[in-house]
């Protein structure tokens, strides 16, 4: 059997299964179906789950798992068994909204029971499903039915019993699909067909169906084009049409590449290493077999037996282009990296030993690891049946090595296997293995015998290399390297354009670069330039600061110094005042006129209340304005001190916080002076009690200052007019309140009220001492 076929029935078989879940409508069925691997962990889920879709899904999980295995025993099978009935009873309890699953259970129920070799309630069963598909008008699960049957009859089917089973199934459910136009269904299953041609040796028939898949495909989006044509150049192979399966192979690349599917290219790269074996061009081969084995090896779940039969054919063709250390260095390496785990594989790995030490002329080792091949394929053919051409290659191998070092007689029974099972190789390997026997024939004197196989081997070789297969086969080959060489220069013509691009872009950026520089140069030595610039400013500035700061502590020195001349100049001035008063007293000491006597003491009065006002300013901080509420407390005290003791009079003052500059203070002090006198002089002349009011407030919307002085006393005579008294007091009081742009008023209410208004301005009002002399002011 095929090989390649018995693969692809398996893969399908298991695809199906696996698809089957995936169209059951509910979200438990979307899960990774990769999980049915894992049996003892469902099981232990099994256990654990409610009766209800997810136990389901378990059930039919673990059951996929049994079906995957490639033998089942006794006690297995009654375990599958119990799994599916619990599963089709637990669809049964839920309802109609698992009808669906009842009928994949059924599905997994009718493969069970032939691959259990009970075949005909197998086949009742599916034909039961069927037939209620048909009733039920569900002609996409009519013809899923019979794909479950045609799959259930292939795997089973060793011995090709039930071939026509299968292939009656497989026309039928290509049929419904084609009916319902489930194209994507319709190319699988004629896929299928094909495969199941190949399997029993009918490969036109194979060919034919992989023909009118491509027709389809064409017609579906390129749906599975690469694979078919791969799956035709491997019909072709067998049937030794290397030229027509040389052309599928390469056409199967060009469509890889048009339709971006590259599923099947590790394939096709091993058909076209296998078909350059065929032809014998091991260099090609090799070539072609690393490029194979590149990809198989990436593979996720790509089988590892297959593995190790591919780099058997490469290490094959290795020795055969010389290359013997690198092949022999190829085993041993694949076996360290990849130790065989099942008896398939150590045979695979004892195949290429023999290989390499074949090569070297290494007699003993040859025959033991051929020996050991042999042994190891038919122990796991025992466990589960091995494809018929991979034992038939060990035959071959070891009865190819007899016959080289001229062991007839222990070439012969593997020759003689060989020849009696055909189908089970290539017609090239047929070919050669005639051709060993008429050797072997030849040298025990069975000459009848050796032309006959000797004719076989010359009909086989002609059939596979005669003058027009072999031009097709060079054609073909100049064809596929000329379109190589044209997609090279495509390639290259658009890397050099590509080269020139980036050149191009290379050289843009490099200007941009270039300019780029150049202007953070300029504008590094414009920064630079401006921090000099900023450095040699800031060493003048500091410079000047320095000076500056020089000039600053002199100028305070100076002003400290001024501010103290300035106390030291009130303070004379003071003590210029005192001796004044001091003169004026000793001088009304000579007198004996009491008016002249009573004029000296107003004026002492009048300079002691300027005497004061410097005595503030040099005993304060401030030497420009003057404390108001302790200056006329002082006044005030200093006039009570002054004048006759006997009237007990009452000062009441409501002073505001009011400073005042030294132009402002001197003519308010003055004109308080000569109010309070006159208050003490002429308010009460018999009274011995009295109260005397002092105002001095300022409002704060205009700046105005209003000073008043109220007594309770006899007040102004009746015939008392402000306008026409000329007492030196009241002219002073006027003048004063003119100086300071204020306006004098006196009145009499109860008494007498004296009050002086004007706008305080700091800054802005008028030395009194430079002013010019108020006509009004008259001493």
């Amino acid at each position: 059997m095929n090989p390649l076929y018995k693969e692809i029935s398996l893969k399908f078989i298991i695809y199906f299964f696996i698809v089957a879940l995936v169209v059951i409508p509910f979200k438990a069925a979307s899960q990774d179906v990769s999980d049915y691997l894992k049996v003892d962990s469902l099981i232990g889920q099994l256990k654990k789950s409610k009766p209800d879709s997810n136990r389901v899904r378990l059930l039919i999980n673990v059951s996929l798992n049994y079906l995957s295995k490639n033998e089942l025993n006794r006690e297995e099978y009654d375990e599958l068994f119990t799994y599916l009935q619990h599963a089709i009873i637990l669809c049964d309890s839920l309802g109609l909204n698992f009808v669906r699953w009842k009928v994949q259970v059924l599905h997994m129920m009718g493969a069970a029971l032939v691959f259990d070799n009970k075949v005909a309630r197998g086949k009742s069963v599916f034909m039961e499903l069927v037939k209620n598909a048909h009733l039920a008008g569900d002609r996409k699960r009519e013809g899923d039915s019979w794909v479950w049957y045609a799959e259930a009859f292939w795997r089973y089917d060793r011995m090709r019993t039930f071939k026509q089973e299968a292939e009656t199934a497989y026309i039928n459910a290509i049929s419904i699909y084609r009916e319902i136009k489930d194209q994507q269904a319709d190319i699988d299953k004629t896929l299928d067909l094909g495969a199941l041609y190949g399997c029993n040796d009918e490969y036109n028939k194979a060919e034919q169906q992989f023909l009118a898949a491509i027709k389809k495909s064409e017609q579906f989006n390129s749906y599975m084009l690469p694979t078919i044509y791969y799956q035709l150049s491997v019909a072709n192979r067998y049937m030794a049409n290397y030229n027509k399966a040389l052309g599928y192979a390469l056409h199967a690349l060009k469509c890889i590449e048009v339709t971006k599917d590259s599923s099947a290219i590790g394939d096709c790269y091993g058909e076209l290493a296998e078909l350059y074996q065929a032809l014998d061009k091991p260099a090609e081969s090799v070539a072609w077999y690393k490029k194979c084995i590149g990809k198989r090896e990436l593979a996720e779940g790509y089988p590892a037996f297959g593995l190790y039969r591919t780099y058997g054919l490469l290490i094959v063709q290795l020795i055969k282009s010389g290359a013997i250390k690198e092949a022999m260095a190829i085993t041993k390496d694949l076996q360290k990296r990849r130790p065989p785990k099942t008896l398939a594989e150590s045979a695979a790995l004892f195949q290429n030993m023999a290989y390499c030490y074949n090569a070297y002329n290494i007699y003993d080792s040859t025959e033991r690891y051929f020996l050991k091949s042999i042994a190891t394929f038919n122990l796991a053919n025992q466990v589960h049946a091995m494809d018929d051409e991979f034992v038939s290659m060990a035959r071959f191998d070891i009865a190819h090595f007899y016959v080289k070092h001229r062991q007839f007689k222990k070439a012969r029974p593997y020759l003689n296997m060989l020849l009696l099972s055909p189908n089970s190789m290539n017609v090239s390997v047929l070919a050669d293995a005639a051709f060993l026997m008429f050797k072997v024939d030849s040298a025990s004197g069975n000459y009848r015998a050796s032309i006959k196989y000797f004719q076989q081997y010359k009909t086989l070789t002609d059939s596979i290399f005669n003058e027009k297969k072999s031009r097709q086969i060079a054609q073909l080959q100049i064809e596929y390297e000329t379109e190589k060489k044209d997609q090279e220069i495509g390639h290259l013509t658009k890397k050099g354009q590509l080269q020139q691009a980036n050149l191009k872009q290379a050289n843009i950026i490099r200007n941009w670069i270039t300019a780029s520089a150049v202007l953070l140069i300029l504008l590094l030595a414009v920064g630079y330039n401006r921090y000099r610039f900023k450095q040699k400013t800031n060493k003048k500035l500091e410079a000047q600061q320095v000076v500056i700061n020089r000039k600053n502590i002199s100028l305070l020195h100076l002003v400290n110094e001024k501010e103290w001349l300035v106390k030291e100049i009130h303070h004379r001035v003071k003590n210029n005042f005192h001796i004044v008063m001091g003169l004026l007293g000793t001088q009304s000491g000579y007198l004996k006129n009491d008016e002249a006597i009573a004029a000296i003491k107003e004026s002492q009065q009048r300079i002691y209340a300027m005497s004061l006002i410097h005595q503030k300013l040099y005993q304060s901080e401030n030497l420009s304005s003057i404390d108001m509420p302790g200056y006329i407390n002082e006044l005030v005290d200093s006039l009570k001190e002054s004048f006759d003791k006997r009237a007990s009079l009452q000062f009441h003052l409501q002073i505001d916080r009011i400073n005042l500059e030294l132009t402002y203070v001197i003519p308010v002090g003055l004109i308080l002076n000569e109010a309070i006198t006159n208050v003490f002089k002429y308010a009460f002349p018999d009274k011995v009690q009295g109260n005397v009011y002092i105002l001095f407030n300022h409002s704060n919307d205009d700046h105005r200052m209003v000073l008043t002085v109220k007594d309770d006393g006899i007040g102004l005579p009746a015939s008392f007019n402000g306008n026409s008294q000329s007492s030196m007091g009241l002219n002073l009081m006027k003048g004063l309140s003119e100086d300071i742009d204020g306006n004098f008023t006196m009145q009499s209410n109860n008494g007498t009220i004296v009050t002086v208004s004007f706008v305080y301005n700091p800054g802005q009002s008028k030395d009194f001492f430079s002013s010019a002399p108020n006509p009004n002011f008259n001493v």
